[in-house]
């Protein structure tokens, strides 16, 4: 039993340091956790809190009728933001494990200045979800030593999005002149129309003695349709009221490869790789049924991204454990460049039910140059460099499980 106690830190790392560098999925590679733990109840909740910092660079663009911008670049660029997560694992018998979650598993936080250069192409975009998954396995021997389960269940995910980029008024048809050469707000608010429904199956083999886990899990697309309003207001004034516009995302298929074993009494390692199929997403299409000159598509330039993470476990006494890992990112295109992540965190078991764990992470978002064309309501657009900066995270885990 000694050697279980240190498997608890892992998660935790990889919850505490998400950032924008892959996407904006905000799951960790070990999603399916909870299931293997050994205590046949398990009920946890995690917290983390992100800052990003990115800034934006050698900034140029124009507004919509192609009129040179001459302002300033823009620094933190991504808002700062906070993660939650709750989990329940519960056995059912000697060979059924069931495990609900509920997690914000995409998250997007991007905002810049108001006097940024590519304000006309977009100045904030935000995304928020709420993910509820309900996963099963079942377990059986298929040696003395080791056993194989079987893993399948059900994710839904509720949506919400916000799109502001700033347009010239001389852009939106039928303005008064007066009002041509003023900057206005134009911004879309989206929310989802049903709660979008995805699976995820996956299967692994194990040897509890030594702790050794090889595990594939696949999370198929969910379909998200979208319904909202278009407004276009600023100086006081709403040049256009709310009109209902709608979208649809497909978001991301993925596959996880997981590994881990035990080197030792006291030392884990652990590996993982996931493939998400970004590229899935070339733009978000806005429609309006009310005015189809108001239809729009927003490209991503997005590209299928990978992520791989390699770490380690140690348990130091018989209540506290410590864990370390590095994760690459593949920058996806876009605000999305490659990224390193150096995560750590403790664990400490306060008595025999409860354990707390707290982790951090730094992350290094590397350089690239970024150019977005024809996004709102004209053919704006956008240039700016990205450099080398430092994302950083902090994450708390509670942890109550019995026997």
């Amino acid at each position: 039993m000694r050697k279980i106690i240190i498997m608890s830190t892992a998660a935790l790392v990889g919850f505490a340091g998400n950032t924008q560098a892959g996407g904006f999925s905000n799951e960790s590679l070990n999603s399916t956790g909870p299931l293997f733990n050994y205590k046949r109840f398990v009920i946890q909740g995690k917290a983390a809190y992100v800052k990003p910092n990115r800034d934006y660079e050698n900034a140029t663009g124009t507004n919509q009728i192609g009129t040179p911008v001459n302002d300033s670049s823009s620094s933190n660029a991504v808002a700062n933001y906070k993660v939650v997560d709750g989990e329940l694992k519960f056995a059912i018998d000697d060979h059924v494990d069931c495990m609900l979650q509920a997690n914000e598993p995409w998250r997007l936080r991007n905002e810049v200045s108001s006097s940024f250069n590519g304000r006309f192409e977009q100045k904030k975009f935000f995304i928020d979800s709420l993910g509820l998954n309900a996963v099963c396995s079942y377990k059986t021997p298929v040696s003395d030593r080791g056993l194989v389960r079987f893993i399948g269940g059900l994710r839904t995910t509720d949506l919400e999005a916000t799109r502001e980029n700033s347009i010239i008024g001389a852009a939106v048809p039928g303005v008064p002149p007066a009002l041509a050469g003023l900057e206005f707000t134009n911004k879309y608010s989206f929310e989802s129309d049903t709660r979008a429904l995805g699976y995820r199956l996956g299967v692994s083999y194990e040897i509890p003695s030594i702790l050794l886990r090889a595990q594939l899990i696949y999370d198929s697309p969910i379909h998200s349709e979208l319904s909202g309003t278009q407004k276009i207001f600023g100086n006081g004034l709403t040049i256009m009221p709310s009109t209902p516009v709608t979208t649809e995302v497909e978001l991301p298929q993925s596959i996880t490869a997981r590994f881990q074993s035990g080197i030792n009494d006291t030392t884990l390692i652990f590996a993982a790789v996931r493939w998400q199929e970004w590229g899935a997403i070339p733009g978000f299409d806005i429609r309006s049924s009310a005015n189809p000159a108001l239809n729009r598509t927003l490209e991503t330039g997005w590209s299928d991204g990978w992520t791989v993470e390699g770490g380690m476990q140690k348990k130091l006494t018989e209540d506290l454990g410590l864990s370390t890992s590095v994760t690459w990112k593949q920058g996806i295109g876009g605000i999305y460049t490659d990224s390193w992540k150096f995560a750590a965190g403790v664990s400490y078991d306060l008595d025999e039910n409860w354990r707390i764990s707290v982790g951090g992470s730094a992350s290094l978002l590397t350089d690239d140059h970024e150019v977005s064309n024809g996004a709102g309501a004209g053919l704006s657009s956008s240039s700016y460099d990205q450099g080398d900066d430092w994302a950083y995270a902090f994450g708390i885990r509670l942890q109550f499980a019995v026997q």
